[in-house]
């Protein structure tokens, strides 16, 4: 949708601009809460980061956000054609 919006060179910064307005968000949330929970909170979060394999970081985790995929069509294409081969072998 962002691409459809903004472009493809402008759709990641968009993205990440709205992962950082949410994040934002939510610590004014936790802020709010009871001390305790929102120090609950926050482990739980650090916690599931961790599972998922990220050690360091924001306690919400990191963003990795992949280049665009500017002409699907073609790209579903090529990932077909390429499937294709692998099959073959």
């Amino acid at each position: 949708m962002l691409v459809g919006v903004y472009g493809a060179s402008v759709a990641p910064s968009k993205l990440s601009q709205c992962i950082t307005e949410a994040e934002e968000r939510c610590e004014i949330l936790l802020n709010k809460l009871d001390p305790d929970l929102s120090s609950n909170c926050r482990k739980r979060c650090e916690e599931a980061t961790k599972e998922g394999g990220n050690k360091s970081g924001h306690a919400f985790g990191t963003w990795n956000i992949p280049p665009v995929i500017a002409d699907e069509e073609s790209y579903r294409s090529r990932i077909l054609k390429d499937e294709a081969l692998c099959d073959a072998d």
